[in-house]
């Protein structure tokens, strides 16, 4: 168990404020923006040592030649246009926008690519690094085309739905409106959103067509009885985050519920 929940203390939560550590436009070299590196952000955000942001004409970029990568992993997510590759380890072919891919270098391995058509290339590349134990495993990489990205290959097992978080009210990152799209189209079924929405931007959410169905959770927890003050458009109890995962009824079953005024009987309304 959780100390702090054993000791009946509540755990330091994402939403409570914290200090920016750094903020940065990076460092650009042609079409490539290195975001982070070992040398600045990637002190703060171990194992991941590099991010480069990349959006670039395959009429001025030449080809990536072999070379080689050992003890680490890489992440790259292709937004737009379509990039070749091969490697050593025999894998080769192309990945086009909304793929993915991961290479696992551990213990070595060579790899090429390239820009293919006449189409701009964008996308992101995540570098992390290995611990001991995978440095000097065999190499491994997927390959992921829009296609066959996990949320599409979940449509096919006949779900009921795909429920998605974004926990941008905590304070991380949002969910880009790109992924979000994507995620949804690929699935396929019933999507549901969640997370900081309040019934203006469900509202939006639905009439957008960007969700089937909107799920709250702290609004719930605050409100016993949210579904009327939705319907009502009333204002809505403020959730007591000092109170989450601790134990008693404190904030759980003590926030009060809306209060109604009494319906009129017919002689006070002819009157």
């Amino acid at each position: 168990m959780n100390s702090a929940l054993a000791n009946g203390a509540a755990p330091r939560l994402p939403g409570v404020p914290r200090r920016l550590a750094a903020r940065t436009r990076g460092a650009a070299h042609g079409g490539i923006v290195r975001l982070a590196s070992p040398s600045d952000l990637g002190e703060l955000i171990k194992p991941f040592v590099f991010l480069d942001a990349f959006d670039v004409d395959p009429a001025t970029v030449p080809r990536f030649g072999w070379h080689p990568h050992s003890g680490i992993a890489t992440v790259t997510v292709i937004l737009e246009g379509t990039i070749g590759f091969a490697e050593t380890t025999g894998r080769q072919g192309t990945l086009g926008a909304g793929g993915v891919e991961y290479m696992r270098a551990a213990g070595g391995v060579w790899h090429s690519g390239s820009m293919e058509g006449d189409r701009r290339v964008a996308g992101f590349q995540l570098w992390i690094a290995l611990g001991p134990e995978l440095e000097t495993r065999p190499p491994e990489s997927y390959y992921l085309n829009d296609e066959e990205v996990p949320a599409k290959q979940l449509s096919g097992l006949g779900l009921a739905y795909l429920h998605v978080v974004d926990y941008s009210s905590f304070g991380f990152p949002p969910i880009s409106a790109e992924l979000m799209s994507l995620l949804r189209e690929s699935f396929g079924g019933t999507f549901i959103r969640a997370g900081g929405l309040d019934r203006s931007s469900a509202e939006r959410e639905l009439a957008s067509e960007r969700a089937d169905l909107i799920a709250f959770g702290r609004a719930f927890l605050a409100n016993p009885d949210l579904v009327k003050r939705l319907r009502a458009n009333a204002a809505l109890n403020a959730p007591d985050m000092a109170t989450f995962y601790t134990s008693g009824a404190k904030g759980y079953t003590d926030y009060p519920r809306m209060t109604l005024k009494p319906s009129l009987t017919s002689e006070e309304r002819a009157a």
